[in-house]
């Protein structure tokens, strides 16, 4: 048994200001739930597309240079909003999540740890570090597909 469930109550609170901090958090979950989703979906769509891009690539195709220097440019600014959309959007919603579960939990001991537990699994984010590596391939293939030479072998 985790902390978190040792510390949880064992009926839900009937009063109003207490049903006021379950809505709270469960609106700061929906945020969250929306924010990931979004960030989900743009990666998937240009992962998709970037496999369509790379069959044209490996046969040299023009349109694949002249579409894979679109498709940079697109993930560069689909990365820049994904991390607006973590700072912005998800990153209050947790704290806010975090503020509600805090004011929820009773007082004691198994309240810290169960706060501690809460506060990593929300604060530590999966997908920073593959936003971080993420970034990386669309630029080397803008670097590389404006290049002369590539260009030249690309319009064979």
């Amino acid at each position: 048994m985790s902390a978190i469930s040792r510390s949880l109550p064992a009926e839900l609170p009937t009063d109003d200001a207490a049903r006021e901090s379950i809505r709270a958090g469960v609106a700061a979950l929906r945020l969250i739930d929306l924010g990931s989703g979004i960030g989900c979906g743009l990666i998937s769509a240009l992962s998709l597309t970037l496999v369509f891009l790379a069959i044209g690539q490996l046969r040299h195709r023009r349109w694949a240079r002249r579409w894979s220097i679109h498709w940079s440019l697109s993930a560069i600014m689909v990365w820049a909003s994904l991390i607006a959309l973590r700072i912005f959007l998800l990153r209050p919603a947790q704290e806010t999540l975090l503020a509600q579960i805090e004011t929820a939990l009773p007082q004691g001991e198994a309240r810290l740890m169960a706060l501690a537990e809460f506060k990593r699994a929300l604060t530590i984010s999966p997908n920073m570090p593959v936003l971080i590596a993420y970034i990386v391939h669309p630029m080397l293939l803008l670097i590389a597909f404006t290049r002369d030479s590539i260009r030249a072998a690309m319009d064979k």
